[in-house]
């Protein structure tokens, strides 16, 4: 049996190749992707490829093979067109398929068109990567401007504790730097140091107070 146009004179569409590829360029171009069209017709007679522009391995038309049984179950036996993605001969392709009905109402075939899913997956896949290098690149910028800021803090709160640790040592000439860039720390700093003048000339004052005793 063969497929033909319910259109007077009747037009046989097996094998009508030059009809396939004028509504595959009418629709999608001549682009191809890693050898491959990137979009693709079929006619089919019942599961049957009759005219397609699908190609096997070898590049060859991929004349009588057949349809996935799960589209064939949705649009032949049940009369439901199909709009998802579906495996066609040896690829993943974002397609629709839509039933052939004859004079009778009775589904003879399918119309099928589809584009190639691997552009698609390809350029999900560099952009999930190019992502990725920003987050990374990010989290790099923030660690690095994490440790600058904390070595900026520490670093004068760790002068502190060592000058603090030398006035319990007895040495109460130490001070700290007030010029550290952060205000907070700053005030931190000129309080300590002024802490410790005060400190150092209560003890001048209680020396020279001791030694006019002595003195008397």
């Amino acid at each position: 049996p063969n497929v033909v146009e319910a259109s007077r004179p009747a037009r046989l569409l097996n094998r009508n190749f030059d009809l396939i590829d004028l509504m595959q360029k009418a629709i999608f171009g001549n682009a191809t992707y890693a050898g491959k069209p990137v979009g693709t017709v079929t006619i089919f007679l019942d599961d049957m490829r009759v005219a397609t522009n699908v190609v096997n391995g070898d590049g060859t038309r991929a004349i009588g093979t057949r349809m996935a049984w799960n589209v064939y179950r949705k649009v032949v036996e049940e009369g439901v067109p199909w709009v998802d993605r579906a495996f066609v001969v040896n690829d993943w392709y974002l397609s629709a398929y839509e039933p052939i009905r004859n004079a009778a109402g009775t589904i003879v075939g399918v119309l099928y068109v589809g584009s190639l899913e691997k552009p698609f997956v390809d350029l999900k896949r560099r952009m999930q990567a190019c992502l990725l290098g920003i987050l990374i690149g990010t989290l790099f910028v923030c660690g690095f401007l994490a440790f600058g800021i904390s070595t900026s803090v520490t670093r004068p709160i760790r002068s502190i504790a060592a000058a603090a640790r030398a006035i319990g040592s007895g040495d109460i000439s130490t001070r700290v730097n007030e010029d550290t860039g952060i205000v907070e720390i700053n005030t931190l700093a000129h309080a300590f140091n002024s802490m410790m003048e005060t400190i150092q000339k209560e003890q001048a004052d209680l020396q020279a107070a001791n030694r006019n005793y002595l003195n008397m």
